[in-house]
Order: structure tokens, then C-alpha cells, then sequence
């Protein structure tokens, strides 16, 4: 595997904190029957929105430690509650990308970036929480 990141992504991207590790995770996806497109980062979905290429971590996926931080996040959010409905589970597998622990709320939130070519839906399976 190629560990390398997108040619997109900033120097200054992921940060040089961020580690390759293997942390059970959950993801939240627009449907059941998930596939590649339910883990694209903020930049690629919203390729017009300036201000996010400049936050490091809308270069990569948003995912929890705990399901239940997921679930309150989903519910106290609009848009993901509209349309990020389902449940992914997985693995931040260390040929996939790198992770870095990136609380809000004092919750398990954790942004993981993606290595160029790598496939991490592969890595998760639904889940109904």
C-alpha cells in the first residue's frame, strides 16, 4: 500500500501528531448499504466551501470511539440526522491513514486521514445502534 496522502492535501495536513493506529470505531453513512462514498471527506463533498481547506480536519473522516457520542451528535445535528442515518463500524486500520484523538464536547471523536488509493469502507461493517 501506498502511504501517501491525496496530492489535495496541504503540507501542513494531517497533523504531525496524528499516528497510525488501529481503534475500533464507528462512522456514521447515508445508507444501510454503505459503500466509498459514505467516507469522502468534508473537502471532496463540499468542493466550493473555502473555509474548509484550511481546517486540517476537514481533510478527514469523522469517526467515534463510542457509538453513543455518535448517536448524540447525529441527534443534535440537523443535517446528520436528515441524512447520515445508518451506522458503520470498523477498524482505523494503520494502512489506511493516520488518526488523531479530536474531542468536541468532551466526546470520542476522532479524525482519521485517509492515504491515497486506500479503501477503509472496506474495513467496516452496518451496524444498528
Amino acid at each position: 500500500m501506498n502511504k501517501r496522502f491525496p496530492v489535495f492535501f496541504p503540507e501542513w495536513c494531517p497533523p504531525n501528531d496524528a499516528r497510525e493506529e488501529a481503534i475500533d470505531v464507528f462512522r456514521m453513512t447515508k445508507k444501510n448499504n454503505f459503500s466509498s462514498d459514505d467516507f469522502y471527506s468534508h473537502v471532496i463533498l463540499f468542493p466550493d466551501r473555502e473555509d474548509f481547506k484550511k481546517i486540517d480536519k476537514a481533510y478527514g473522516l469523522s469517526v467515534y470511539k463510542d457509538a453513543n457520542d455518535l448517536i448524540k451528535q447525529r441527534k443534535r445535528v440537523p443535517n446528520l440526522r436528515n441524512n447520515w442515518k445508518f451506522t458503520a463500524k470498523g477498524k482505523t486500520l494503520p494502512d489506511c491513514g493516520v488518526v488523531k484523538e479530536t474531542p468536541t464536547n468532551k466526546n470520542s471523536h476522532i479524525t482519521w486521514w485517509i492515504y491515497d488509493g486506500a479503501e477503509p469502507h472496506n474495513n467496516f461493517s452496518s451496524v444498528d445502534i
